[in-house]
């Protein structure tokens, strides 16, 4: 019987020749251009060089001598009180107006006597304070004045789940009480935050709260892209779609597929084919 002579590259070897028609195949899947619609947010990374300076900013605040004194007393009275409200219930309207404003003033006479940085001092005091509470597994007496209700909005937004456990990276968790804090005094909410800690508070709203008003959601998300949040400018294109402005979304994922990132161009491009068609003019 005489020997069977292979014919071509791969008669002899059937195992690559599946394999590489499997590629090719998986190759032509992939690669095929269709429309899809914009929907996939992504992670929220937080890069590291900022997340080493938010480290090193947080040690000197929280090893610096916080101020003292009666301004700081009344403030941090007040606060308690706010605090224990919150916690108790509804209040009647005027009694909230009027607390709000001796937090106002106390905020401003420590201002006056401490400087601008002692409000920095007492956030990251009161910050330390939150976090030794939520993460602790033992009760703490007098929770009600350090957070109030707080833990239910920190809950709503997805922070900590159901049971109180921290869902969301640190700093996210971090940037809410500072938030909190800020708000109370009627300050901005990002107020004093880093730059992660703010990239942190916007970006866990824009991609993974779950419960956020699409508004508020867009807003989050132009904060993040602006901030340089990874692939911010795809998220925003998202809630863009959501949004009904589609225009700003189709002219935005042009912009990311000229750029030419390899990896996400098919993404992309389809993308771009489901905006072309439905949404620009």
């Amino acid at each position: 019987m005489g020997t069977r002579k292979p014919i071509g590259r791969f008669t002899a070897r059937p195992v690559s020749l599946a394999v590489v028609c499997v590629v090719a195949v998986c190759a032509f899947v992939v690669g095929a251009p269709t429309e899809v619609v914009p929907t996939q947010l992504p992670a929220l990374l937080l890069p590291m060089s900022q997340v080493q300076a938010c480290e090193d900013r947080t040690e000197l605040l929280e090893g610096a001598q916080a101020p003292s004194g009666p301004e700081v007393d009344s403030l941090q009275a007040l606060l308690q009180s706010s605090g224990r409200a919150s916690a108790a219930g509804p209040e009647d309207q005027h009694v909230v107006e009027r607390r709000r404003g001796r937090l106002r003033a106390a905020a401003s006479a420590l201002r006056t006597s401490s400087g601008a940085g002692s409000l920095d001092l007492l956030r990251a005091q009161a910050v330390r304070e939150g976090l030794g509470v939520l993460l602790s597994s033992t009760s703490h007496q007098g929770i009600e004045g350090v957070l109030g209700n707080y833990p239910d909005v920190l809950r709503h937004y997805g922070v900590l789940d159901e049971g109180g456990r921290l869902r969301a990276p640190l700093w996210t968790l971090r940037a809410f009480l500072s938030a909190r804090w800020n708000m109370l005094l009627e300050l901005a909410p990002k107020a004093g935050l880093c730059a992660v800690e703010a990239l942190a508070f916007e970006g866990w709203i824009a991609l993974r709260a779950p419960r956020v008003a699409l508004g508020r959601r867009l807003a989050a998300a132009r904060a993040f892209e602006s901030a340089g949040g990874w692939r911010g400018r795809e998220a925003l294109a998202v809630w863009l779609v959501q949004a009904g402005q589609g225009q700003e979304a189709y002219d935005l994922s042009r912009t990311l597929w000229r750029e030419g990132d390899v990896l996400a161009a098919p993404r992309l491009r389809n993308h771009l084919l489901y905006l072309a068609r439905h949404t620009a003019p």
